[in-house]
């Protein structure tokens, strides 16, 4: 099975309500769609992502569609309103000059960490990368997200590198330091209330 699918099974299991219960701030329980009533744990360790699956357990470690479901999970950015659902959507993308719509793909860069995929306006000719608003940051938005989810949800500032390690990503906690009070404003609402 391609990770391609494995994250678009995640998702899906993400999207529906009371799928994944947090239990602590690295071990979560993820429903099986197999198995009526039947839940798996995942947790992200030092040694990286664990998920009690037969999937992941015979897979030898490999990423399951539950692992991939609290990756998602993570990655939400909108506070969850009780007995409401999030809906996760594709962000739109517009040129950052003339701000319309009317773009081309124009290949992909290809960074230390990620790839992204590169536009060019069809209105003004400015060629341009959907960077979701962390410009200049060599550390992928990705990351960038989950820290500020992390910190957000109270884990302390040493343990987030810890948690990221699991996607090969060494951030030292200096960065991560820097990435919060850079980004403060983006949690502020959401830790306040």
């Amino acid at each position: 099975m391609s990770q391609k699918t494995i994250t678009r099974r995640g998702l899906r299991i993400c999207r529906k309500d009371d799928q994944i219960r947090t239990l602590t701030g690295e071990r979560w329980d993820v429903a099986s769609e197999s198995k009526d009533g039947g839940w798996y744990q995942v947790s992200f360790a030092r040694d990286g992502p664990t998920c009690e699956c037969a999937y992941h357990v015979h897979g030898r470690g490999r990423r399951c569609k539950h692992i991939a479901a609290v990756e998602q999970l993570l990655l939400i950015s909108s506070k969850r309103a009780p007995g409401k659902r999030t809906v996760i959507k594709e962000r739109e993308i517009m040129c950052p000059d003339c701000e319309k719509q009317n773009y081309k793909r124009n290949g992909v860069y290809h960074g230390k960490y990620e790839d992204r995929q590169k536009y060019k306006c069809r209105e003004c000719g400015r060629g341009f990368r959907d960077n979701l608003g962390f410009e200049y940051r060599r550390v992928p938005s990705v990351y960038i997200t989950m820290a500020l989810i992390l910190s957000g949800t109270g884990s302390p500032v040493a343990a987030i590198p810890l948690t990221l390690e699991h996607f090969k990503i060494k951030v030292h906690p200096d960065t991560v330091t820097r990435i919060l009070e850079h980004y403060s404003w983006m949690v502020e609402g959401y830790a306040n209330a």
